[in-house]
Protein backbone atom coordinates (compact mmCIF):
# COMPACT_ATOMS: atom_id res chain seq x y z
CA UNK A 1 0.00 0.00 0.00
CA UNK A 2 2.72 2.47 0.95
CA UNK A 3 4.41 1.62 -2.53
CA UNK A 4 1.17 2.19 -4.00
CA UNK A 5 0.63 5.38 -2.48
CA UNK A 6 4.35 6.92 -3.53
CA UNK A 7 3.93 5.84 -7.06
CA UNK A 8 0.90 7.32 -8.03
CA UNK A 9 1.78 10.61 -8.85
CA UNK A 10 3.98 9.24 -11.17
CA UNK A 11 1.46 6.98 -12.75
CA UNK A 12 1.07 6.45 -16.50
CA UNK A 13 -2.11 4.80 -18.03
CA UNK A 14 -1.58 1.80 -20.09
CA UNK A 15 -2.15 2.33 -23.98
CA UNK A 16 -5.16 0.50 -23.61
CA UNK A 17 -6.83 2.25 -20.95
CA UNK A 18 -6.54 5.79 -22.35
CA UNK A 19 -9.59 7.65 -24.17
CA UNK A 20 -9.82 8.90 -27.78
CA UNK A 21 -9.26 11.99 -26.66
CA UNK A 22 -6.11 11.23 -24.90
CA UNK A 23 -4.85 8.93 -27.85
CA UNK A 24 -5.46 11.74 -30.03
CA UNK A 25 -3.64 14.35 -27.58
CA UNK A 26 -0.67 12.41 -26.51
CA UNK A 27 -0.01 9.96 -29.87
CA UNK A 28 -1.77 11.28 -32.85
CA UNK A 29 -1.05 15.14 -32.25
CA UNK A 30 3.06 13.92 -31.52
CA UNK A 31 3.25 12.35 -34.75
CA UNK A 32 1.77 15.21 -36.81
CA UNK A 33 4.24 17.63 -34.62
CA UNK A 34 7.10 15.23 -35.76
CA UNK A 35 6.19 15.17 -39.15
CA UNK A 36 6.29 18.87 -39.72
CA UNK A 37 2.16 19.84 -39.46
CA UNK A 38 1.09 22.71 -38.08
CA UNK A 39 -2.05 23.00 -36.11
CA UNK A 40 -4.25 25.92 -37.10
CA UNK A 41 -2.24 26.73 -40.51
CA UNK A 42 -2.06 23.54 -42.35
CA UNK A 43 -3.84 21.13 -39.60
CA UNK A 44 -7.31 21.42 -38.49
CA UNK A 45 -9.25 19.62 -36.18
CA UNK A 46 -12.99 18.37 -35.95
CA UNK A 47 -13.34 20.38 -39.20
CA UNK A 48 -17.16 20.50 -39.98
CA UNK A 49 -18.51 19.32 -42.83
CA UNK A 50 -22.43 19.46 -43.74
CA UNK A 51 -23.76 16.72 -45.68
CA UNK A 52 -23.24 13.74 -43.70
CA UNK A 53 -26.02 11.40 -43.45
CA UNK A 54 -27.08 11.39 -40.05
CA UNK A 55 -29.69 13.07 -37.78
CA UNK A 56 -28.18 16.42 -37.69
CA UNK A 57 -26.58 16.54 -41.49
CA UNK A 58 -23.39 17.60 -40.35
CA UNK A 59 -20.15 15.23 -39.31
CA UNK A 60 -16.61 16.91 -38.18
CA UNK A 61 -13.24 14.94 -39.53
CA UNK A 62 -11.03 14.42 -36.47
CA UNK A 63 -8.56 16.08 -38.52
CA UNK A 64 -7.90 17.21 -41.99
CA UNK A 65 -4.54 18.07 -43.31
CA UNK A 66 -4.04 20.73 -46.12
CA UNK A 67 -1.62 21.65 -48.99
CA UNK A 68 -0.12 25.30 -49.71
CA UNK A 69 -3.39 25.85 -52.89
CA UNK A 70 -5.68 25.73 -49.80
CA UNK A 71 -7.02 22.18 -50.15
CA UNK A 72 -6.84 18.87 -48.34
CA UNK A 73 -4.34 16.33 -48.65
CA UNK A 74 -5.36 14.14 -46.50
CA UNK A 75 -8.17 13.56 -43.86
CA UNK A 76 -7.56 11.12 -40.54
CA UNK A 77 -10.03 9.20 -38.25
CA UNK A 78 -9.17 8.43 -35.10
CA UNK A 79 -9.57 5.57 -33.32
CA UNK A 80 -8.63 5.50 -28.92
CA UNK A 81 -5.73 2.97 -28.87
CA UNK A 82 -7.61 0.08 -27.93
CA UNK A 83 -9.56 -0.19 -30.83
CA UNK A 84 -8.92 -1.53 -34.77
CA UNK A 85 -8.02 1.65 -36.63
CA UNK A 86 -10.04 0.14 -39.56
CA UNK A 87 -13.08 0.70 -37.77
CA UNK A 88 -13.44 4.13 -38.94
CA UNK A 89 -13.23 3.33 -42.71
CA UNK A 90 -16.54 4.15 -43.67
CA UNK A 91 -16.86 7.02 -41.98
CA UNK A 92 -13.21 8.53 -43.13
CA UNK A 93 -14.89 7.58 -46.81
CA UNK A 94 -17.85 9.73 -46.17
CA UNK A 95 -15.57 12.87 -44.77
CA UNK A 96 -13.82 12.29 -47.80
CA UNK A 97 -16.68 12.52 -50.16
CA UNK A 98 -17.41 15.44 -48.97
CA UNK A 99 -14.01 17.12 -48.44
CA UNK A 100 -14.17 16.02 -52.37
CA UNK A 101 -17.35 17.96 -53.53
CA UNK A 102 -16.40 21.11 -51.42
CA UNK A 103 -12.76 21.08 -52.87
CA UNK A 104 -12.94 18.98 -55.75
CA UNK A 105 -9.70 16.97 -54.81
CA UNK A 106 -9.96 13.89 -52.87
CA UNK A 107 -7.91 13.58 -50.18
CA UNK A 108 -6.18 10.79 -49.23
CA UNK A 109 -7.34 8.30 -45.80
CA UNK A 110 -5.34 7.69 -42.98
CA UNK A 111 -6.84 5.44 -40.26
CA UNK A 112 -4.73 5.59 -37.21
CA UNK A 113 -5.46 4.72 -33.43
CA UNK A 114 -1.42 5.83 -32.02
CA UNK A 115 -0.11 2.71 -32.54
CA UNK A 116 -1.11 1.30 -35.75
CA UNK A 117 -1.47 3.49 -38.71
CA UNK A 118 -3.46 2.71 -42.41
CA UNK A 119 -3.35 4.36 -45.58
CA UNK A 120 -6.42 4.09 -47.91
CA UNK A 121 -5.84 6.01 -51.49
CA UNK A 122 -9.89 4.06 -52.22
CA UNK A 123 -9.87 5.38 -55.84
CA UNK A 124 -6.27 4.05 -56.59
CA UNK A 125 -5.09 1.19 -53.89
CA UNK A 126 -6.80 -0.87 -51.17
CA UNK A 127 -5.94 0.04 -47.39
CA UNK A 128 -2.52 -1.07 -46.36
CA UNK A 129 -0.25 -0.15 -43.14
CA UNK A 130 2.40 2.65 -42.98
CA UNK A 131 4.44 3.53 -39.97
CA UNK A 132 3.00 6.79 -40.09
CA UNK A 133 1.14 9.51 -41.47
CA UNK A 134 3.10 11.09 -43.83
CA UNK A 135 4.57 14.66 -44.09
CA UNK A 136 3.15 17.17 -46.49
CA UNK A 137 5.88 17.29 -49.07
CA UNK A 138 5.35 13.44 -49.50
CA UNK A 139 1.30 13.60 -49.71
CA UNK A 140 2.24 16.10 -51.99
CA UNK A 141 4.68 13.97 -54.12
CA UNK A 142 1.82 11.01 -53.78
CA UNK A 143 -0.78 13.95 -55.99
CA UNK A 144 2.02 14.96 -58.44
CA UNK A 145 2.28 11.31 -59.09
CA UNK A 146 -1.15 10.43 -59.86
CA UNK A 147 -1.60 13.69 -62.11
CA UNK A 148 1.20 12.47 -64.39
CA UNK A 149 0.25 9.10 -64.22
CA UNK A 150 -1.18 8.04 -67.18
CA UNK A 151 -2.70 4.24 -68.54
CA UNK A 152 -0.86 1.08 -69.26
CA UNK A 153 -3.37 -0.54 -71.06
CA UNK A 154 -1.49 -0.18 -74.43
CA UNK A 155 2.42 0.36 -73.47
CA UNK A 156 4.86 0.53 -76.05
CA UNK A 157 7.79 -1.67 -75.11
CA UNK A 158 11.38 -0.65 -76.56
CA UNK A 159 12.50 -4.35 -78.70
CA UNK A 160 15.88 -3.01 -77.69
CA UNK A 161 15.82 -3.83 -73.96
CA UNK A 162 13.15 -7.07 -74.60
CA UNK A 163 11.43 -8.58 -77.45
CA UNK A 164 10.92 -12.27 -76.78
CA UNK A 165 7.09 -12.84 -76.84
CA UNK A 166 7.13 -14.23 -73.53
CA UNK A 167 8.56 -11.30 -71.97
CA UNK A 168 6.29 -9.09 -73.52
CA UNK A 169 3.59 -10.89 -72.43
CA UNK A 170 4.81 -11.11 -69.50
CA UNK A 171 5.20 -7.18 -68.80
CA UNK A 172 1.70 -6.89 -70.75
CA UNK A 173 0.73 -8.65 -67.54
CA UNK A 174 2.03 -6.90 -64.90
CA UNK A 175 1.59 -3.49 -66.66
CA UNK A 176 -2.58 -4.67 -66.95
CA UNK A 177 -2.05 -5.42 -62.92
CA UNK A 178 -0.97 -2.51 -62.30
CA UNK A 179 -3.13 -0.42 -64.20
CA UNK A 180 -6.84 -2.42 -64.39
CA UNK A 181 -6.36 -4.18 -60.88
CA UNK A 182 -4.86 -1.66 -58.72
CA UNK A 183 -2.15 -3.90 -57.46
CA UNK A 184 0.94 -2.64 -56.05
CA UNK A 185 2.51 -5.86 -55.99
CA UNK A 186 3.54 -8.75 -58.65
CA UNK A 187 5.49 -11.98 -58.81
CA UNK A 188 6.68 -13.15 -61.86
CA UNK A 189 8.15 -16.91 -62.35
CA UNK A 190 10.69 -17.29 -64.73
CA UNK A 191 12.72 -20.07 -66.00
CA UNK A 192 16.65 -19.66 -66.12
CA UNK A 193 17.89 -18.48 -68.88
CA UNK A 194 14.30 -16.65 -70.25
CA UNK A 195 15.57 -13.26 -70.04
CA UNK A 196 14.31 -12.31 -66.22
CA UNK A 197 16.96 -8.95 -66.02
CA UNK A 198 15.66 -7.90 -69.35
CA UNK A 199 11.73 -8.12 -68.40
CA UNK A 200 12.56 -6.23 -65.20
CA UNK A 201 14.15 -3.81 -66.87
CA UNK A 202 11.68 -2.86 -69.58
CA UNK A 203 9.02 -2.92 -67.06
CA UNK A 204 11.01 -0.30 -65.12
CA UNK A 205 11.15 1.57 -68.66
CA UNK A 206 7.74 1.59 -68.89
CA UNK A 207 6.76 2.52 -65.73
CA UNK A 208 8.81 5.52 -65.65
CA UNK A 209 7.70 6.77 -68.91
CA UNK A 210 4.19 6.75 -67.40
Amino acid sequence: TARRTEREPAYIEKPLEISEYKTRKIYIDTHLIDAGWKLGINWLNEYELPGMPNRGGVGYADYVLFGDDGRPLAVIEAKKTCKDPAIGRQQAKLYADLLEQKFGRRPIIFLTNGFETKIWNDTKYPERKVSGIYAKRDLEKEFSKLSFRTPLSNVSINDTISNRYYQKEAIKSVSHAFDTENRRKTLLVMATGSGKTRTVISLVDILLRH
